[in-house]
């Protein structure tokens, strides 16, 4: 599969703005058309085809607000979503990419669901990326504690550490809220929560282990992990 979006942190790290959604569309337009052998003109007129072999390549598109959920619906073969964990935050998410599905006048379910979130038995090696979670503009409730520690976490956040486990900035993040935006407790825990996203119609999860010095291996955490997923078919990366 090919997974694409507007840009975050390799972008933000080297103090350039992210694209425009209007850009992400025209290029899943262009890679789809490159992908199926056809020609296209590029910016300064001269043109490319792509010879693929193989089978089709789905393109996945990473989204988290509402805008670019309900283009996900409308563009994509599937969307990563980057919303947290909490079934209630996925399913309003899943709504507004549907919305856009429908607004494409697409069949319902064209678009497959992949939720992409931090898993670690490890509470504290998963802070880190409920930090930037609770920073995007996700849609659907949001507690008081979330907003209050949000407005800490966006005044501190360095973009240095961005995705390391031993960020200065995950120091902020509190047990209480850990769970609603990461996979985390022990391999029953972890399959609870991957379990309670089935209604909202995911397809897969994609959990991202962590790896730093003071935390279990990704190794460890996978071999651990593989007895209480796999039973579930769930997907893993």
């Amino acid at each position: 599969m090919l997974g694409i979006s507007v840009g975050d942190s390799a972008l933000k790290a080297m103090n350039r703005d992210i694209a425009r959604m209007s850009v992400l569309a025209e290029t899943v337009a262009c890679c789809r058309k490159l992908l199926r052998g056809g020609t296209v003109t590029l910016s300064d007129g001269t043109t490319a085809q792509l010879h693929h072999v193989g089978p089709p390549v789905p393109i996945y598109v990473a989204a988290t607000g509402p805008r670019m959920l309900h283009l996900a619906g409308r563009i994509a073969d599937g969307v990563i979503l980057m919303n947290g964990v909490a079934p209630e935050l996925i399913a309003d998410a899943v709504d507004i990419m549907r919305q856009g599905e429908h607004a494409a006048a697409r069949t319902k379910g064209s678009v497959k669901i992949t939720v992409w979130a931090a898993c670690h038995p490890s509470q504290e090696a998963v802070k880190f990326h409920v930090a930037r979670a609770i920073l995007r503009n996700i849609p659907g409730r949001i507690d008081d504690l979330t907003r209050q520690v949000a407005a800490k976490v966006e005044q501190a956040y360095d973009f240095r550490q961005h995705g390391s486990a031993q960020a200065d900035f995950a120091r902020l993040i509190p047990d209480e809220i850990v769970a609603r935006f990461a996979f985390t407790g022990d391999p029953v825990a972890i399959a609870r929560q991957v379990a309670a996203l089935a209604p909202c119609g995911v397809d897969e999860v994609a959990l991202a282990i962590p790896v730093a010095p003071s935390i279990a291996s990704r190794d460890v955490v996978m071999r651990e992990l593989g007895p209480a997923l796999l039973p579930m078919g769930a997907g893993r990366s």
